[in-house]
């Protein structure tokens, strides 16, 4: 079984930890918080925006493939004379 000390300085250790994980979390959790409030606020001033807004495109017209044989002929062999 491990002395008093030992299980003080275990203790303190996760102690820490669990404080530094909190802290993390409490951090992140600002950060969406913050980021969400800005989204909202700029999605609200709609009259002063100095973005580009996209226009609608007319759906792509589809043209026919040019007509290609099916049946393919066998090329003529040339017959060269006999020298």
């Amino acid at each position: 079984m491990p002395g008093t000390r030992v299980r003080r300085r275990t203790a303190h250790r996760e102690r820490r930890r669990a404080a530094r994980r909190h802290a993390l979390l409490a951090v992140a959790s600002a950060v969406v918080a913050i980021g969400a409030a800005a989204g909202l606020i700029d999605a609200g001033h709609e009259d002063g925006r100095t973005t580009a807004r996209p226009e609608p495109t007319p759906p792509p017209v589809l043209q026919p493939f040019p007509a290609v044989p099916t049946t393919r002929t066998p090329p003529t062999p040339t017959a060269t004379p006999p020298s």
